[in-house]
């Protein structure tokens, strides 16, 4: 029989996995899973007001709509880099555009391939992104819509005809009437100078982006083909409150909740707590240290760097080969360098360097700051692009993450302060099960009210708004209005 004590650690490792990655604002899979309690939802509310022509409707235009939402821009990407391959004349356009003071992928593709510029990789990367969401515009926001209406006009036809056989029911269009719409459409409906590399990049890594760009085309897309004001009113009001609770409601509510239980807007994730748990369990004696005894040990000191080093810093970042002429004599500091200048690619122009937050970290010490340490949640973090060399991270964003993890500490450090208590492997234990528990409460509740919202309010309040003005809970869409 297998114990238990072996199966949870293993439950609570793959926990942390799984609740960190869907607490992530910059991945995909949370707005999927979000997408399918939507379409369900909506699809249940059309069907009750509107029936089966209304339900398969929506059921189509939430579904292709999902697809092309979160995947066109990704697949016509990538036709794009097909295309491109042939244009740049090189066999690889897989790199990213994104830089910052520390990562600067395409000087790195470019060492490659001298004869393209950064300049034209910006503008092929910007014009196939922007493309890319302009096609997927035009399928979501008029594709889609018209198929719908094409579709529910051959229904509407067959129906119509099968009646008039059976029961004749249609000789002028009395009865049916009230159930047949009719399309009152109007159809016939350089760069020089611009950085485009941080927009393309945007664009092209960050979903938020992505799908924001895709919104107000398919907004203005769907109102247009509407059949008429009252169906480009629901359109209007669906689609525009509709961004907020897919893209914004849910880290909005995980700040609040978090200020709620713990005083503070953010929470460390999972995954890096797993870590660190992991991390501090090794290292630490078991036994209990003082809160000051465990804050020297974990975060270290105040950092005492060198005049002669500080002298070797130039726009934040020294040479590690400069550093460790300097400091050659001592074996432990040069060891810790080397590989603290392996938490990112080295550079093309200074090889491997040391940024000034990570030079402050050699000479503070703690646990907290070893880089193997570091390493290990940086690449978790970033699914390994912060030591890619054709990938971006934000340095910004991995000491943001260090911060958050100096801050979980000094929260372990404040509650045995107040309850004057030491602090042992137990208590880390506890406070790595309680941002367990907290940060799954937060993230199940930041779906439970955004899937709310979208499936259920929305739907019933455009019902709503469209009975106030036509005086009937009817799907506008095949109705015909006087005006």
């Amino acid at each position: 029989m297998v114990s238990l004590n072996k199966i949870y650690p293993s439950f609570e490792r793959g926990a942390r996995t799984c609740i960190s990655y869907l607490g992530k604002s910059d991945v995909l899979l949370p707005v999927i899973l979000l997408e399918a309690a939507v379409t369900g939802g909506r699809t249940y509310y059309a069907y009750k007001r509107g029936g089966f022509v209304e339900a398969r409707e929506r059921g189509t235009e939430e579904t292709l709509g999902a697809i092309f939402w979160l995947g066109g821009v990704k697949a016509f990407s990538k036709i794009g880099d097909f295309i491109g391959k042939k244009i740049l004349k090189c066999p690889d356009v897989d790199f990213d555009v994104g830089k910052d003071a520390v990562r600067n992928p395409i000087q790195h593709f470019m060492r490659n391939f001298p004869h393209l510029s950064e300049k034209t990789l910006g503008r092929f990367k910007f014009t196939k992104i922007m493309i890319s969401v302009l096609l997927s515009n035009a399928i979501i926001g008029f594709v889609v819509p018209k198929l719908n209406q094409v579709i529910t006009r051959q229904y509407q036809n067959s129906t119509e005809k099968l009646a008039t056989e059976k029961y004749g029911l249609m000789k002028k269009g009395k009865t049916f009437d009230e159930f047949k719409g009719t399309s009152k459409n109007k159809t016939g409906t350089s760069f020089k100078g611009l950085n485009l590399l941080p927009l393309a990049y945007c664009l092209e890594e960050h979903p938020i982006y992505t799908l924001l760009s895709t919104d107000a085309g398919v907004a203005g897309g769907r109102a247009i083909n509407a059949r008429n004001k009252h169906e480009r009113r629901e359109v209007l009001f669906r689609d525009i409150t509709s961004i907020y609770f897919y893209l914004f409601c849910r880290p909005h509510l995980n700040a609040a909740l978090n200020w709620i239980e713990s005083g503070k807007f953010s929470r460390l994730d999972t995954a890096s707590v797993g870590h660190l748990d992991t991390h501090l369990q090794s290292k630490l004696q078991p036994k209990s240290y003082t809160p000051q005894e465990f804050r020297e040990l974990v975060l270290g000191g105040e950092p005492k760097i060198p005049e002669e080093v500080k002298s070797q810093i130039k726009d934040g970042k020294i040479k590690v080969r400069d550093f460790r002429k300097i400091i050659f004599k001592n074996k432990d500091l040069r060891k810790r360098a080397w590989a603290m200048s392996k938490l990112q690619p080295s550079s093309t122009e200074l090889g491997r360097f040391l940024t000034l937050e990570q030079l402050e970290d050699i000479y503070r010490g703690g646990l907290i700051n070893t880089p193997e340490f570091l390493n290990t949640v940086f690449e978790e973090f970033s699914n390994k692009k912060s030591t890619d060399a054709t990938a971006f991270f934000l340095e910004n964003k991995l000491r943001a993450l260090k911060k958050e993890m100096e801050a979980y500490i000094e929260c372990i450090i404040k509650k045995a302060e107040i309850k004057g208590t030491n602090i042992d492997l137990s208590t880390l234990k506890k406070a790595s099960r309680n941002n367990l528990f907290f940060n799954a409460l937060n993230l199940i509740a930041g779906y439970a009210v955004a899937a709310y919202f979208l499936s259920t309010v929305i739907p019933k309040v455009q019902y709503w708004i469209t009975q106030q003005k036509t005086g009937e809970n009817k799907f506008p869409g095949v109705q015909k209005y006087e005006s």
